[in-house]
């Protein structure tokens, strides 16, 4: 791109807004975008119209009740990524010059911001793992400025599904936010062991405890809200102080918030996996905000139903008979640590009930789905254990199968995720909309 002064101030040459043409347009910043011609604004009018017609199918399909769970799981996904490039795609094109405008007469005065118009949240993402909670919030409609973790493998896994986000691969206790202007909520889900039941519980003594990089980075990037998620060990008596305590300091940051345990189950997980969250808020957002009701407390999503697909992938003859019988609702899955753990489903216990109540191998996870001459019980692969954390079908988990499983088990479910964000961006939203009538 060139950058040139002309009478009228600053101009730069730049592409033609349609994707796929190399002529050039000469324009103002802050100014309406043009086309080369008028053949490329129909052509890019055409593609918005068959943007939103997709968005349209897929939010249909997705809301049908006869739709499988791990279909329904594509769909959001999809539907989810057509709306980001609807956000970010069509505005600035449409809002410049209307489907039947002449070009050639397009105004170069800005246009006024309508009043109390919805304009895209913004967040960043800590501890963002395999982008469980990245995902939801996403789906939330957040727009993530960066995502900041420190495994490499895990970036590998952001990258590949979402290489237009900014992967900071970095230590959250030493990053620092470099961006511009406002940011309206800083998300992440720090890790477990520290309040684990089953490690220690050392909290703040251990060494792995971030709370204090997450409040660090609240008082310097001044975000309208925070999420973050943890294990159910975090909210017991043992820990009452220092819950207490985080409280405080985000009190003396200008935040209002609460803890509150969400059961996975309850928002369409396939999983028992209770998760504490922590919400908090600037007070005039606060207000507005209320958690989300369970969406499946009376029908969770078996395990049966969810990976019966899967399953039968590769031809397991045996797929629907083991479907039918593997009615029941998963035990939580365990990532493990670097430390400490590898591919399986959990300990003892757990692995018992898995074999027992839904005839699942759990003693290892397998590199492919079962043959069509399988015979036994079968082992869930990685992508399995992602349906299972509520990870839909087109979310990939990249690096060795170790790796990979330990990703998943870690994660937050992104069906969790989004039902919190989307209370979180409503209430923002709200204030925003009150501050503005006032």
């Amino acid at each position: 791109m060139s950058v040139r002064l002309g009478h009228k101030g600053l101009r730069m040459d730049r592409r033609c807004l349609r994707s796929d043409c190399e002529a050039r347009v000469v324009f103002i910043p802050q100014q309406p975008p043009l086309y080369c011609s008028v053949t490329c604004r129909v052509a890019v009018n055409r593609d918005i119209a068959w943007l939103q017609t997709e968005a349209l199918r897929l939010e249909q399909a997705a809301s049908n009740p006869e739709t499988p769970s791990t279909t329904r799981n594509d769909l959001v996904s999809r539907a989810s990524l057509v709306a980001w490039h609807l956000r970010h795609y069509a505005p600035a094109i449409v809002g410049a010059v209307g489907r039947d405008a002449d070009v050639s007469r397009v105004s170069t005065r800005r246009s006024r911001k309508p009043k109390n118009q919805v304009r895209a949240l913004t967040s960043i993402e800590v501890c963002a793992g395999a982008g469980g909670q990245a995902l939801g919030l996403e789906q939330a409609g957040f727009e993530h400025l960066a995502c900041v973790e420190n495994d490499k493998n895990a970036c590998e896994t952001l990258r590949h599904n979402r290489p237009n986000w900014r992967i900071d691969e970095a230590d959250l206790e030493t990053w620092e936010w470099d961006g511009q202007g406002s940011v309206d909520l800083l998300a992440g889900g720090v890790p477990c062991p520290p309040f684990s039941l089953a490690g220690k519980q050392l909290g703040s003594e251990d060494e792995r405890d971030l709370f204090p990089a997450i409040l660090r980075l609240a008082g310097e990037i001044e975000p309208k809200a925070l999420m973050i998620e943890n294990v159910r060990g975090l909210l017991g008596k043992r820990f009452d102080g220092y819950r207490a305590e985080i409280l405080s300091e985000l009190d003396d940051l200008g935040y209002v918030g609460e803890w509150r345990l969400l059961q996975a189950a309850d928002f369409g997980v396939p999983q028992l996996r209770p998760r504490s969250i922590l919400v908090a808020m600037r007070p005039q957002y606060w207000s507005h905000f209320q958690w989300p009701d369970p969406t499946h407390a009376q029908d969770h999503v078996n395990v049966g139903d969810a990976l019966r697909e899967l399953m039968a992938a590769d031809g397991w003859k045996g797929a629907d008979k083991w479907a039918k019988s593997a009615k029941g609702v998963a035990p939580t899955l365990v990532g493990g640590s670097k430390k400490h753990g590898g591919a399986d489903l959990g300990p003892t216990r757990a692995k018992a009930d898995w074999r027992e109540r839904l005839g699942v191998d759990a003693k290892g996870v397998a590199d492919g789905a079962p043959t069509k001459s399988h015979i036994g019980m079968p082992r869930l692969t990685v992508p399995m254990a992602a349906v299972i954390q509520g990870f839909p079908t087109t979310w990939q988990i990249t690096g060795r199968k170790t790796a990979a499983y330990r990703q998943v088990g870690n994660a937050f479910p992104p069906p969790v995720a989004k039902a919190v964000g989307s209370k979180i961006a409503r209430a923002i939203q709200e204030g925003v909309s009150r501050e503005e009538d006032q």
